[in-house]
Formats: structure tokens, sequence, C-alpha cells
């Protein structure tokens, strides 16, 4: 049978090829966090993506995704918005994946996600991204980060010293020897010694270091010096470092800081001779006017960068003692001194021995390290000497001739366990006109000890 060609022509529209819609590259980018570290047993954290719509008349809709062998979740995108409350407006993420995130027209935002680290263990470098898609897109954006866990490193070390008689506080008595463990730089946290440090413990020990050192690999070992700045006299010393956890604290800043030794820093505040006080922390922070007669004529600002030049800096202008808008100076100049002295607490260590490392999880812990000395500590002994009373005699006489012979006693004070021994050999000395003669040595090691100079 033969079929109509008008009939075919259905079917040949039927069979016609159909258009598709061209792919575009993406206009949306991503940016990772930065590589990062954290202590094992921290199940989870928090991770930022940054996200940019480079589109700047569409949004830009897109699924998200975790990248193959992450483990976790999408939480939010989070984006300006002029129409939102306080112009922020936040996507709660549907699900992981997540279908249809939208960032919109030319806009940035903050694609939060939840990584899962309970199955990882010391050592471990896990790779966390996301993957974001459009059908209409030529390919995917994706972005990633490394994390590496770690274990607290605990420091160890101990030392049994004997100082015997030494002075106090002016050469060290001994050393202890540190040990990092075994973690090398991927297993355990990253401990550092500084230099320019001290720990200056309540019992009298002080502890410093000779150099710089950081513990970042197994086997490592570093010598801190002992010396004792505590009272003269006979001691015996046991001290063990704070453990996990005592040396932490937050700074002026807000910031997380682990530091063992050094001091509190304290802001300088200044004083006036009005009786105004103010605390400045920045260098540029202005202070009073100038002082200057007539009251406030052109005089500039006081800066805090010209206060701590000195401890009592001083102007030379006056400034009158009293002013009131309606009635003017009251005509009493008074000279204008700024005085320095301790004011708030800023909360920052100055000049820690050691710090460890500020990462999730982390804890500095130096229970391992313990000290024990014993010694006796002195300061250096004094000898004082008696007068020679001459009487009354004439000024000027250049003729007169005094003959005469005094005994004068040396004495000295303190007891041997608290001052220097000294040894007092005989002489006999004469400078032509008067002389001085010791008989016998004699050795001061105690307050009792006296000898006779005869003069």
């Amino acid at each position: 049978m033969k079929i109509p060609s008008s009939a075919l022509r259905p079917l040949v529209c039927l069979l016609a090829p159909v258009a598709h819609a061209e792919l575009v590259t993406s206009p949306l980018s991503l940016t990772a966090p930065a590589d990062f570290r954290i202590v094992e047993g921290v199940a989870s954290a928090l991770l930022e993506f940054g996200t940019i719509n480079s589109d700047i008349e569409f949004g830009s809709t897109f699924d998200v995704s975790l990248t193959a062998g992450s483990v976790g979740s999408l939480i939010q995108l989070a984006q300006p918005d002029v129409e939102a409350p306080e112009g922020l407006r936040v996507d709660l993420a549907s699900g992981t994946p997540w279908v249809g995130a939208t960032l919109l027209a030319g806009n940035s935002g903050i694609l939060t996600t939840q990584t899962d680290l309970s199955a990882n263990v010391a050592g471990d470098i896990v790779n966390f991204g996301i993957v974001a898609n459009n059908s209409s897109w030529t390919g995917p954006v994706s972005a990633s980060t490394s994390i590496n866990v770690v274990q607290n490193r605990l420091v160890t070390g101990s030392a049994t010293i004997d100082a015997g008689r030494h002075i106090a506080g002016l050469q060290p008595v001994g050393s202890v020897t540190l040990s990092g463990g075994a973690f090398t730089d991927l297993e355990g946290t990253r401990i550092s010694v500084n230099s320019g440090g001290f720990a200056q413990l309540a019992n009298g020990l002080r502890l410093t270091s000779a150099s710089d050192f950081t513990f970042n690999d197994a086997g490592q070992t570093h010598d801190l010096q002992i010396a004792y700045y505590g009272p003269t006299g006979n001691y015996t010393l046991s001290s063990t470092l704070p453990g996990a956890g005592e040396s932490t604290y937050t700074d002026a800043t807000g910031a997380e800081r682990q530091e063992f030794g050094g001091t509190w820093q304290t802001s300088a505040e200044y004083g006036n001779v009005l009786g105004e006080t103010r605390t400045f922390s920045a260098p540029d922070s202005s202070a009073w006017r100038k002082p200057e007669y007539p009251y406030h004529t052109g005089s500039a600002y006081i800066y805090t960068s010209e206060l701590v030049e000195t401890a009592q800096p001083a102007f030379s202008e006056t400034k009158s003692a009293y002013y009131s808008s309606d009635r003017g100076p009251s005509g009493v100049n008074t000279p204008w001194e700024l005085s320095r002295g301790a004011g708030e607490l800023v909360n920052e260590r100055v000049n820690p021995l050691i710090g460890g490392e500020v990462i999730g999880g982390s804890s500095l812990d130096l229970s391992g390290v313990s000290i024990e000395v014993t010694g006796t500590a002195v300061a250096n002994r004094r000898i004082y000497g008696g007068t020679v009373e001459l009487g009354r005699r004439m000024v000027g006489a250049a003729n007169e001739s005094i003959s005469r012979t005094d005994n004068v006693v040396l004495s000295t004070s303190g007891s041997d366990e608290h001052r220097t021994r000294l040894n007092l050999g005989a002489f006999a000395l004469s400078d032509g006109t008067i002389t001085a003669d010791l008989a016998a040595g004699t050795a001061f090691t105690d307050g009792s000890h006296t000898a006779e100079v005869a003069v």
C-alpha cells in the first residue's frame, strides 16, 4: 500500500533534530579555608568556604555536595541582602547534598560546612572539600582544604640539683633537659621556647632558655637553665610545671593564648595637675590638649606616643586650673605636669618562656617536668670599719702634727647561711703619715666576728 506524502510530513517533523541550550561557564567561584591542624578527639569543626557570583544581573542557583572522601555536612549559606533583616540573608541547607542553593546577583557569601573527624587519629591528613554544579554549566567548581589531626604533645623532664653555696640570683645553679616525646610534627602539637622569656616560680626558682627552640618532631630535647631568686639562706624546693589547661587564657583581643611564664602587661595611666587621670593603649590615642595661655588658643593635642618616652613628662606651658564657658579662665595658672603610673591590667603576657600551639582541642601540658633543688643562697658580706676622732683642730694649721694610735674595730653582720665567707689577711699599710696595722688575719663567717686595726 502506498502512503501519501502528505501523511508523512508530521512524522518527519517529529524526527527532526532538537536544538539544545548552550552550556555556559560557571559564574560561581569557591575559595577554601586555609589548611589547619586539630587535636584528635575533636569530633567536628566548622569550615567556611567563600563563594562569589560574578553574574551581576542574575542570581546563581546550584547544587552543593561534598567531594569524594569528605565526611561531614552542609550547614548554611550566608550573604548580604539589603531586603533581609539586618541586611543578612541566611539560607539553611536542605540536606547533604544541598539541591537548589542560591547566591544573589553579583554577591559574595559564606558557605558553612561541618566536618566529621570522629574516626580520625593523630597523624591523619584529612582532605575536605565541596563541589558546586548546575546542569547548564560546562563543569562543576570545587574547593578543598587539608586537616592534620594531631595529639597534644606532653613535655617531660626531671632534675635533682644540689646547688651548694651560691650567690642568690646571679648565676644558674643547674639545668633541666626537656623532652618533646615520640610525636612527629604530623602527630603532635608544636611547643615553642623563647630565649627572651622567663618563668619565675613562686618558690624563687627562675627558668630561662639560652636559645629559641620548637618541639615539632620526635626525639627532640632542649635545656632550660635554673636559677634561684628567692631569699638568702638554706632552701629545699620541689616544683612541677603547670598541667593541661593551666596556661590557657584569653587576651585583650579575645584570642586564646597558651603561655607559661612572663609577666602580665599593664597599661600606662597618666595624671595631670588638675587631678584627672586617663589610661591609653594605642600609640596614636590623643590625650589632653597641650597647655597654652590664653586658654586653648591653637594648642595641639598630647599623644600617648609622646607620654611613653619618659616616666615623668613635663610641659613648660601653664594652664588655668579652672575654666567654664560662662566665666572663662580663673586666672590661676599652674605648671602642667603629666605623671605616669600603673593603669588597668591588660590581659596579655609579656616575655613568656614557653608557648603552646593554639588549635582546636589543644592544651599546653608541662606536668611531666619536675625540678628539685637544694642549696644555700648567700649575699655578699660587708665589713664595716670604725672612725678615729682627732678632736678639735685649727683650720689651715698645716704644720700641726698629731701623734696618736687608735684601735679601730672591723665588724660584719649576717650568719654563714646568709652571707659569703670573707678572709681578711694581716697587713701593715702606710702612706708616710698614717699607718694601719692588722696583726693577724681574721675570717669573717658570722656576725660575731671582729678584727682590730691599729691606726
